[in-house]
């Protein structure tokens, strides 16, 4: 049997069940029952929940891509401390078929009674243990609190902790003033960062300055000496929930103040407008929205709107996720307008080839027959285990550009299979009577309907950098036919 190993503890001084005890004691238990170790996953300094443990992360999607059998745990606790949590890990593996295995205890089958409710209780347990512990670290950190002092975390940029104390650090500090007065002139994110370049300094985790981290430093009210603890529960059982606080801690002038309050108001108010501009732009529709993938990194491209400074021009584009979220990739944007009514051309000359006869025809014999999935659902499986040798192989350090390039192809390829296989099946299941009657009433009135056209038929476009465009185009994703164009210039 193929197994990995999982291992975790909570803090540095945490030793009765440090992780060299763990696995020493996972792998007697697996060499006793002849079980294969494949993974070893060690979390260490992380708490009994699983929002931050990547390297649990990294088990489910080894366990996902079907690479184990079972997983091999110290004892029930190390798995998880949350209710909620290890019980979902429990049904998931099972859902697998993956075992769950205690080196040091009996673990039963949660679908028993008697099994489930010792289990629960365990959890149970440990869980009352963290809320005990976490209110008791909360109440110390409130007093402190009062007091104005550091209690973790990064400082903003522009300060030094010294003896949990904020202190200026001048040359973030003119960086900073730099931000807040190019901001409130009017300048861009994209601008403010070119011109921050002189100052050479990087934000507090070590990484570039980025639009993110604008966003956040011209809203924090501690460069005007405003010092604010938990203003908003931002978790509850560990789960972001921004509830406002009425016990939260504000001291005013508790921190030495780089921004003057008057500039810091300048820069809210224009903030406050960017959030407005930004959700009536949200609502502009775009009719090619989850259709569009980028050749040259696989990444889906999505709909974005700007308005350019004080001329208020509006520009519409899609825009690669590589490129504008992951930053690895250079595909050029693609005006929205341009590519819409490229694609609806298309639809046309799709449409025209079909006289409504030969259509209704081909809808009559897809009734007699249904669609067979089991190749693409073949296929998938092949290209998910692929994608997870590659993750797997990353996460171990063997890392390259080439990798990179073939992961976001995997993963094209597996949300295209993904709709195949999803499509075809609701076709299976389709009224071809109906479909018949729908697509009459939309091609009698082309230009009216060219919209529901696109949405209903277009199954996939694939942008290429030169501008060429590849449009898949079907009732049926097993039938779809390619058209190529080009974008004009």
């Amino acid at each position: 049997m193929k197994g990995a190993i999982y291992t975790r503890y909570s803090t540095s001084n945490q030793t009765q069940n440090s992780t060299e005890t763990q696995i020493n004691a996972c792998v007697e238990y697996c060499n006793k029952n002849n079980i294969e170790i494949e993974f070893v996953f060690s979390d260490e300094e992380h708490t009994g929940f699983y929002d931050n443990r990547n390297q649990f992360q990294n088990l489910i999607k080894v366990a996902k891509a079907k690479l184990i059998e079972c997983v091999v745990v110290y004892d029930l606790t190390r798995g998880s401390r949350e209710v909620a949590d290890w019980f979902n890990f429990r049904k998931q593996m099972r859902s697998l078929d993956i075992k769950v295995i205690s080196a040091t205890e009996k673990l039963g089958d949660i679908y028993n009674p008697d099994d489930f409710l010792k289990e629960l209780i365990q959890v149970g347990m440990g869980e009352h243990t963290i809320l005990q512990t976490r209110q008791k670290s909360i109440d110390a950190k409130y007093t402190k609190a009062k007091h104005g002092v550091f209690l973790g975390g990064f400082a903003p940029l522009g300060y030094n902790i010294v003896n949990q104390q904020y202190v200026i650090n001048e040359k973030e500090a003119e960086a900073v003033k730099r931000i807040f007065e190019l901001y409130i002139q009017g300048k861009t994110y994209n601008q403010i960062l070119e011109d921050i370049q002189k100052f050479g300094i990087l934000g507090k985790k070590g990484q570039p300055i980025s639009k993110s981290t604008l966003n956040g430093l011209l809203s924090n009210p501690r460069y005007i000496g405003r010092y604010i603890w938990m203003e908003n529960i931002n978790r509850e059982m560990h789960q972001w929930v921004g509830k406002k606080n009425n016990k939260a801690v504000i001291i005013e002038n508790a921190i030495p103040a780089i921004i003057d309050k008057e500039t810091f108001e300048l820069a809210q108010e224009r903030l406050k407008s960017r959030q407005i501009r930004a959700s009536h732009n949200a609502k502009r529709e775009y009719l090619l929205s989850n259709k569009i993938f980028c050749a040259k990194c696989g990444q889906l491209m999505r709909g974005s709107t700007v308005t350019s400074g004080k001329s208020k021009v509006v520009t519409t584009s899609y825009i690669c996720k590589g490129k504008r979220e992951l930053k690895s990739c250079n595909a050029p944007n693609i005006s929205a307008l341009v590519i819409e009514e490229t694609v609806k051309e298309a639809v046309k000359e799709w449409v025209a080839k079909y006289n409504i006869n030969k259509l209704k025809d081909f809808l009559k014999d897809k009734s007699k027959k249904k669609i067979d999935t089991s190749k693409f659902e073949k296929e998938l499986k092949e290209v998910i285990i692929k994608k997870e040798n590659i993750l797997e192989a990353i996460m171990n350090g063997l890392y390259s550009p080439e990798m990179n390039d073939k992961l976001a192809q995997l993963r094209n390829t597996e949300e295209y299979l993904n709709k195949k296989i999803n499509t075809s099946k609701s076709q299976n299941e389709i009224n071809h009577s109906e479909l018949d009657k729908k697509i009459r009433s939309l091609i009698k009135d082309l230009e009216k309907n060219i919209d529901s056209l696109v949405k209903e038929f277009v199954k996939c476009i694939i942008a290429h950098k030169d501008g060429h465009l590849d449009i898949y185009i079907g009732i049926h994703f097993s039938q779809e036919s390619r058209i190529s164009n080009w974008l004009p210039k």
